[in-house]
């Protein structure tokens, strides 16, 4: 148990406690006795120093796993690594090491890689100026002629990151696939630009030519610089979300990577929206051998929303939605929670009532007094320019604009007039609780519940005063924050405060603890940047001081 004891070494906080008194053939059973009388301090302390050990030691497993699968390669044919190991690929040879399930092999494997493109192996040459000079009318180039400039892979900030424990392989893992691989445009077989691919505008490029107007093919200089300012964006957004890890959780950052890589690029953003609606489907499968019945029902993205909002909207008290409601809708969630069935139950009946009434449904019938439905957010400027992107009020799902024009010819708009942080309007003391109309506001800026690392959205969050109205705090936006129904209770059950200066971030006060600024939704961060293709910066100016 040598490689035990050396391990607990490193956790200093157990060294405080065990002492010389852990023999070097002591072995795991100990960790009891050495972690019993662990105060609350402690246990906190010793928890951060193990995570710290771990991401080192994983790590060092990434940069292994990622060398195992160069060594694996489909040209290495039988004498790869791991087909010499008995494995199809490396996916199944990591599988079979760690002893995890195929897709988490799969993950490390796609950290590993990536660290072993951006750390180990050189950068790449731009695509106009590959190694050698292959491609020069000169030749070859000479012994004095000046070293090509190489670039590193998009990635390399993330790999960095990692490696400075600013990272977690989880959160590596959620940036990449959430932003996915720059465009590139397409190229024939001689490497020259295709005519189609200059419809994928390029970061800064203007809007897309008009309709019947055949585009110009790019010379192969403009198309690498094309990819090169891709490349680029792609690299400082990878950048960014490494720098707000520290406060994200693994489901957030790979939002706000999806959302970064729609804002980044609109075209490819459409096109992707084009194929999810192209796979939508409603499957009615065999009867399984136990008599039961299934089917399997496929949404495009806006269909999604609404069936979503439609469950979120019946089902919210089950769930823990929102709580501080009028008398009757109070009543309605008593009598909901008290309900025999599950939650499973529940939605099922409640889609085969939707089902069987139809358009004839009386929406109070099934909803209360919460009538269900999306609400899509779309940032126009004071120009009159509207984003490429929208986003839902709830999830904070992003989708083509053009979805959003779709829904006006139905819905409407309702305008909400905010400052470049998307800090709305205020309606002053004149009434005790927020309008809907002020919800709608701090729904546009908020996103959901404040509160640190909760992922509530909108629909399930109740409105606090940050400055409590006996003591003449007002009804006010600025002075309100949304927070879900728990950490709402839990504020007041504490005594903690929400403090803020202004317009500037809301801080969180708790007893005995240091004050916390409670971070927006990251992709509420980057749906109020600049609507420049791409935003050139991530962070909107900060309002000026006066």
């Amino acid at each position: 148990m040598a490689l035990f004891n050396d391990v607990l070494a490193l956790i200093p906080t157990a060294v405080s406690h065990a002492g010389a008194s852990v023999a070097p053939e002591a072995d795991r059973s100990i960790i009891t006795d050495v972690v019993g009388d662990f105060s609350r301090d402690e246990v906190m302390a010793a928890i951060r120093e193990v995570t710290a050990v771990t991401q080192e030691a994983e790590y060092i497993r990434s940069v292994l796993i990622g060398m195992a699968a160069s060594l694996s390669t489909r040209e290495a044919g039988h004498e790869g690594l791991a087909q010499k190991e008995g494995h199809r690929n490396t996916t199944s040879l990591i599988q079979a090491l760690i002893g995890t399930s195929y897709t988490e092999a799969a993950k490390q494997v796609r950290v590993g890689e990536s660290l072993v493109e951006s750390l180990v192996s050189p950068p790449v040459p731009p695509a106009s100026e590959p190694a050698g000079g292959g491609d020069s009318p000169e030749g070859d180039a000479g012994p004095d002629a000046e070293p090509v400039p190489c670039r590193e892979p998009w990635h390399a900030p993330l790999g960095r990151a990692l490696r400075d424990q600013q990272l977690t392989t989880q959160q590596h893992d959620s940036i990449m696939k959430g932003l996915g691989a720059p465009p590139r445009i397409a190229r024939d077989s001689h490497g020259d630009p295709v005519p189609e691919s200059s419809g994928s505008p390029a970061p800064g490029a203007d809007d897309a030519p008009d309709a019947g107007v055949e585009p110009r093919a790019l010379t192969r200089e403009e198309a690498d610089e094309v990819d090169r300012e891709f490349i680029d964006a792609w690299s400082l957004a990878a950048e960014t979300l490494a720098e707000e890890a520290a406060i994200r959780d693994t489901t957030e950052l790979y939002r706000a990577a999806k959302a970064l890589r729609d804002q980044l690029d609109p075209v490819g953003a459409d096109k992707r929206y084009q194929e999810r609606y192209e796979k939508r489907s409603f499957r009615i499968e065999q009867w399984r051998d136990d008599g039961l019945k299934k089917a399997t029902w496929i949404f495009s993205d806006e269909d999604f929303l609404y069936v979503q909002a439609v469950h979120d909207a019946a089902l919210s008290p089950r769930r823990g939605g929102v709580h501080f409601v009028d008398s009757a809708e109070r009543a309605r969630a008593e009598e909901l929670s008290k309900d025999p069935r599950t939650t499973n139950q529940l939605a099922y009946d409640l889609m085969m009532d939707i089902v069987r009434a139809g358009v004839n449904a009386d929406p109070r019938s099934v909803f209360g007094t919460r009538q269900a439905g999306v609400r899509l957010v779309r940032l126009v400027d004071a120009e009159g320019h509207h984003a490429p992107i929208v986003h839902s009020e709830d999830r904070l799902h992003t989708v083509p604009g053009g979805v959003a024009d779709q829904q006006v010819c139905e819905s409407g708009t309702i305008t909400a007039t905010v400052d470049c942080d998307g800090n709305p309007l205020n309606l002053d003391r004149e009434q005790r609780l927020f309008s809907a109309q002020q919800r709608i506001a701090l729904a546009l800026r908020d996103g959901g519940c404040r509160w640190l690392d909760c992922d509530r959205p909108a629909s399930y969050c109740e409105a606090h005063h940050i400055d409590p109205w006996k003591e003449g705090g007002k009804t006010d936006i600025d002075r309100g924050v949304l927070l879900c129904h728990f950490h709402h209770r839990q504020l007041h059950l504490d005594k903690t405060r929400i403090t803020r200066a202004g317009t500037d971030d809301f801080v969180l006060r708790r007893p005995g603890r240091s004050p916390e600024v409670l971070p927006r939704r990251a992709a509420l961060t980057y749906a109020w940047a600049s609507l420049h293709h791409p935003p050139r910066r991530f962070r909107p100016d900060p309002p000026p001081r006066t």
